[in-house]
């Protein structure tokens, strides 16, 4: 199974903490690097779970902003 494949449906439990932030950032910046560099049509999907939804919304507020 390559990297592509194993990307596919991927999950990050305590997303809004520092540590599961920058898991993220970086899983959806490679799940974007690909999507546009093979221009392939797999659907790439990533979950961010965390206890704190006033955190979930602060960290994506932080992933919008730094895709610009």
């Amino acid at each position: 199974m390559d990297l592509s494949s194993r990307l596919e449906n991927v999950a990050v439990l305590g997303a809004a903490g520092k540590m599961g932030s920058g898991i993220a950032l970086l899983l959806a910046q490679e799940m974007a690097r690909l999507k546009l560099a093979k221009g392939c049509e797999k659907c790439y999907v990533l979950h961010l779970v965390d206890v704190d939804e006033t955190a979930l919304t602060g960290l994506l507020s932080y992933l919008r902003a730094l895709q610009y």
